[in-house]
C-alpha cells in the first residue's frame, strides 16, 4: 500500500518543482511540470480508490 503513494508524492512534486527549485521563469518547463504533475497524481489517487474499492468488496 505504501508504494501506491510514491506515483501521488512524485506528481505533487512535479506541480511544485518549477517555484521550489526557481525555474517558473521558464513558463514552457512550468506548464509541462503542472499538467504533467496534475495527470500523475491524479491518475495514482483513482488507481489507489480502485484499490481501496476492491479490497473492501472482497472483505
Amino acid at each position: 500500500m505504501r508504494m501506491g503513494w510514491i506515483p501521488m508524492v512524485l506528481g505533487l512534486w512535479l506541480i511544485a518543482a518549477p517555484f521550489v527549485l526557481g525555474y517558473s521563469r521558464l513558463t514552457t518547463a512550468l506548464w509541462n511540470d503542472v499538467i504533467v504533475g496534475i495527470v500523475v497524481a491524479a491518475t495514482s489517487w483513482l488507481a489507489l480508490m480502485e484499490r481501496r474499492r476492491e479490497r473492501t468488496r472482497s472483505s
